[in-house]
């Protein structure tokens, strides 16, 4: 599947194989993280790259799985 036709859904963490949310923190910064980034006091922290869109962020995302 190409980047352009590829369906936007983030995949689960690499590291831990639970959800990721999207997140929007300021205008046109959009990041994917583990849901777990709060809930364990292990320093366990993935958070994807910065991007100026949803789509892009959430591609960047798939990348490191």
């Amino acid at each position: 599947m190409s980047e352009k036709n590829a369906t936007a859904e983030p995949q689960n963490c690499p590291q831990c194989g639970a959800p990721a949310e999207v997140r929007n923190p300021k205008p046109r910064r959009w990041f994917v993280a583990c849901t777990k980034n709060s809930e364990l006091a292990s320093g366990h922290r993935v958070l994807g790259h910065p991007m100026f869109t949803k789509r892009d962020a959430i591609l960047e995302w798939n990348k490191l799985s």
